[in-house]
């Protein structure tokens, strides 16, 4: 039997692997190479858990992006995780929260921080800050 593939379908060995397609704004935050890296790996993920055991659930049951139920089978990155990131120009205050009260830092040229994916999200969209 032969189907068309949807525009987020690829076709691997024989299983059909659906792959979550990013939010145009965090596509936006990836390199060609990394979003070709995460659509490679999408893939052969989707591949393995077809051939070891999606094939055996109902149809309905087999997509990896369905969210049915009000549940989402998309795994979404965790915002409050500590990352390093450098910054590119000077920027206005960011509150950073934590088990005391607020505290508001500022961001200068040049500086190295570890901090919440949620308090420099915005910066990093905007330029002000990337990602190391």
């Amino acid at each position: 039997m032969k189907r068309e593939k949807n525009a987020d379908e690829i076709q691997i060995d024989k299983f059909p692997v659906h792959t979550h397609q990013l939010a145009s704004s965090d596509s936006e935050l990836l390199s060609t190479l990394e979003r070709q890296y995460l659509q490679s790996h999408q893939a052969l993920l989707n591949s393995h858990y077809s051939a070891s055991f999606l094939t055996a659930f109902p149809q309905n049951l087999q997509r990896m992006d369905d969210t049915a139920g009000g549940i989402s089978m998309v795994d979404k990155p965790d915002e409050d995780i500590a990352i390093f990131c450098r910054v590119l120009r000077d920027t206005s205050e960011i509150t950073l929260y934590g088990e005391g009260a607020p505290t508001r830092v500022e961001l200068t040229r040049g500086e190295i921080w570890v901090l919440r994916w949620s308090a420099v999200k915005e910066k990093v969209e905007n330029g002000d800050v990337e990602l190391i």
